[in-house]
């Protein structure tokens, strides 16, 4: 027990990041049914605004450019803004795509914590996460199975020093309430949607 409340307590300190794993799985019964359905799947998940039309309470989620223009009709790109709008008086959280796979049987891409586009070097990171953390959103085929990933990596919370600026209770807050089950719900529909197992609202 006092080992369980040392844990928490060092990660709601900041000082430990969990990592955290969110996946979805379909099976097709033809390959080339599956390889179809991968083909989709990728396409889902270049198109990153239309994840804000995943049902229920979901985060916002808009793609911008590397000079933090809102773009729409186009792929994500090594460079690019995203901008997290949860749900809630919450502060905006700003991630950067910094790479990026296209392969035959696996698409991905990798984001990091950071400060708003156009902001200087010593801009405090715009998100509830340290610029420690990465998400990668990935879509991968197996044989005749079609997969989907959020893989957070490293997620310490961003409450200590000067990276934190002012938000440092408000960050606490949201990473909270992220570990109780917010991530479950968000990241588990945006997996069921790469797999074809969820569709978007009509809003």
């Amino acid at each position: 027990m006092l080992d369980f409340l040392k844990d928490i307590l060092a990660k709601l300190s900041g000082r430990k990041g969990p990592d955290k794993l969110f996946a979805s799985h379909r099976d097709y019964a033809h390959e080339a049914e599956a390889a179809a359905a991968f083909t989709e799947a990728t396409g889902k998940l270049w198109q990153v605004n239309a994840w804000s039309r995943l049902p229920g309470i979901s985060a916002d989620f808009k793609l911008h450019d590397t000079a933090g223009r809102p773009v729409s009709g186009r792929t994500v790109q090594v460079g690019d803004y995203l901008l997290i709008v949860l749900p809630g008086p919450v502060p905006d959280n700003w991630v950067q795509v910094e790479a990026l796979k296209n392969e035959e049987q696996l698409a991905e891409f990798r984001v990091r914590p950071s400060a708003a586009p156009g902001a200087d070097a010593t801009a405090e990171t715009s998100h509830f996460f340290t610029d420690d953390a990465t998400s990668t959103f990935r879509v991968e085929r197996k044989g005749r199975r079609l997969m989907a990933f959020e893989i957070g990596l490293d997620e310490h919370i961003n409450n200590r020093g000067p990276q934190a600026g002012d938000r440092a209770v408000e960050n606490t807050v949201v990473a909270a309430a992220g570990w109780l089950g917010v991530q479950q719900l968000q990241w588990q529909k945006l997996t069921d949607y790469l797999t074809h197992q969820l569709e978007l609202s009509s809003q």
